[in-house]
């Protein structure tokens, strides 16, 4: 009679084990989709434009996978593209949301195969830097915010643009429709320095690049 009361008693004892491992398992595998919730949505959240980054997408940190810019999409393209008479191919990533591109940006490979984030063009108002400005913002915006900036004019890419020591390398592009100067003030100069009240009203930023 002894006998079995103990082999009772560790029976008992053996489900007990049984069920707080079950249980302890339970709450592992809970904690492991919460982290893998929390890691598929870890990019696309901070829209903030600085030195060499949009947002959570910095220059020379790797391309994101596609789980990682949900809710947006990410699409891989190999386009022709013509720097000064001369052709190659190069690799770009746009990602998208429901009302199209956000950002597009070039990338290139390592020796182990890893891509990398290259420059930037950012064509939706969800990105802004630290003083308010994005796409959409109107040149005036633009000066207030960063009132020694400099704008000009480079016909090697046909683009006018604002530069301020506060952002370097981040160029906010300028509609060219805004342009009410005169013409032929637009020179063959890699840079022709320009003036704000030489823009009108059309004269807002149309895309950023870094």
């Amino acid at each position: 009679m002894k006998k079995k009361g103990v082999f009772l008693v560790a029976v008992l004892l053996l489900a007990a084990c049984g069920g707080e491992s079950k249980k302890e398992q339970g709450e592992a595998s809970k904690e492991v989709a919460k982290t893998q919730a929390r890691e598929s949505v870890k990019l696309m959240q901070n829209f903030t434009i600085a030195v060499d980054r949009a947002g959570d997408l910095v220059k020379g940190g790797s391309v994101p996978e596609a789980k990682s810019v949900v809710p947006h999409t990410i699409k891989r393209e190999v386009e022709v593209v013509s720097e000064e008479g001369v052709e190659y191919e190069s690799v770009f990533y746009t990602i998208a949301d429901a009302t199209g591109p956000v950002v597009k940006f070039s990338a290139y490979t390592e020796q182990d195969g890893t891509e990398r984030i290259g420059d930037m063009e950012i064509f939706s108002a969800k990105y802004a830097t630290a003083k308010g400005i994005q796409v959409g913002s109107s040149l005036k915006e633009v000066m207030a915010a960063y009132p020694h900036a400099k704008i000009w004019y480079s016909y090697v890419n046909g683009q006018f643009a604002v530069e301020s020591q506060d952002l370097p390398m981040v160029f906010f592009v300028i509609n060219p429709d805004g342009y009410i100067g005169k013409k032929g003030k637009l020179n063959d100069s890699d840079q022709v320095f320009l003036q704000a009240d030489e823009f009108g009203e059309k004269g807002k930023i149309s895309l950023i690049r870094l």
